[in-house]
C-alpha cells in the first residue's frame, strides 16, 4: 500500500480545491483515538482539515467497534500545530 501525499489545508473551507470528495475515519492521532476528516484531492493526495479526539466507550455497537479496529490499523498520524499532519513514523516503516 502506498501512502498518499498530505497537502496542507487552506485557512478557509471555502478555499478548498475541487477534488474527489470529503471523507472521515477513525484514526490514531498523537497516540489517541480520534475522528479525522479529510478532502480527497486526487487518487494519491489528501488534505486533512480537522480532527476530534473521541472516547471508544462512546461507540456502543459491534459495527462501530469493528470500524474503529479496522480504521486505526490504516490511519496513524501525528499532528503539530505549526507543521500540520504527517503519517506516523511507525506506519511509514511498516509499509516501506
Amino acid at each position: 500500500m502506498k501512502l498518499p501525499k498530505i497537502i496542507p489545508a487552506p485557512k478557509s473551507f471555502e478555499d478548498m480545491p475541487e477534488g474527489i470528495g470529503s471523507h472521515w475515519a477513525f484514526a490514531i492521532i498523537n497516540g489517541r483515538l480520534a475522528e479525522i476528516h479529510w478532502h480527497q484531492i486526487s487518487k494519491d493526495s489528501i488534505m486533512p482539515w480537522a480532527h476530534a479526539y473521541v472516547k471508544r466507550s462512546a461507540y456502543k455497537t459491534k459495527h462501530e467497534q469493528k470500524m474503529i479496529d479496522v480504521d486505526i490499523k490504516k490511519y496513524i498520524f501525528t499532528y503539530r500545530k505549526k507543521t500540520g499532519y504527517a503519517f506516523a513514523k511507525s506506519l511509514v516503516k511498516k509499509l516501506a
